[in-house]
């Protein structure tokens, strides 16, 4: 991208402003900036745990869970477009559509907000700036969404789709009646052809308000974990 490139066709599948925020530390020594990016990566977990429970052994929980810790590991943005579950529209908008797969749910869940409150005026303030971000992106990189075709046969896609979409629908409506944006944020993976074990974090966060539930759900998905390396 600095040199006028487009990141697509080289294992990049988001919106391309999410690679513009870390043009700082891509910048630097390698190891230097990997190392800040799993900081702010931590970090950004973190916020969001702290922002929507104040129960520490859930947020342990949280932190250390298969997802987070793979995320952090593997150095992919999930908890980059979850922060829009923290942030205040507009910018949870452009949050969620980094990753699309991720954010679509909180996406829907704010356009109902927004016409609830401030009616067609507020929706469209509260759309325009991501619709005017995806604009140029398709004058500069094309349809770059149609580099999502190939994600369906990927030996890590752990989508079940379209089994999975009653159960998108019916959080999503959970989400709306209830205004409160949490139940919405894993709708996107389950309305989803494809997601990875890193993006179940969307499902965890919706947990952290019932420690004993999420300590049950840690647990399976690292017994889980410990199963496919042994066995496969």
């Amino acid at each position: 991208m600095l040199y006028g490139g487009s990141p697509y066709g080289t294992g990049y599948y988001n919106a391309p402003w999410g690679l513009v925020l870390f043009i700082p530390l891509a910048l630097l020594p390698y190891q230097i900036g990997r190392f800040l990016f799993f900081v702010l990566s931590v970090a950004g977990f973190a916020y969001i745990a702290r922002r929507l429970t104040d129960t520490p052994l859930s947020m342990l929980l949280f932190m250390t869970s298969v997802p987070v810790v793979f995320c952090l590991d593997l150095g992919n943005i999930d908890w980059l477009s979850m922060l829009a579950l923290v942030t205040p529209a507009p910018f949870a908008l452009m949050l969620a559509a980094i990753k699309p797969q991720v954010g679509a749910g909180i996406a829907i869940y704010w356009f109902v907000v927004s016409w609830r409150q401030g009616g067609v005026r507020l929706a469209v303030r509260n759309f325009l700036p991501v619709s005017l971000l995806l604009i140029a992106s398709f004058f500069l990189y094309g349809f770059w969404p149609l580099s999502f075709a190939t994600l369906n046969s990927m030996r890590w896609n752990f989508s079940i789709f379209p089994y999975t979409i009653p159960v998108g629908i019916f959080l999503l409506w959970r989400s709306i009646v209830r205004q409160d944006p949490r139940p919405s944020m894993p709708v996107g993976i389950l309305i989803s052809p494809y997601f990875t074990i890193i993006s179940l974090s969307t499902l965890l966060v919706g947990l952290l308000e019932h420690p004993k539930l999420l300590a049950v759900a840690w647990l399976v998905v690292w017994l889980g974990v410990v199963a496919l390396a042994v066995f496969k």
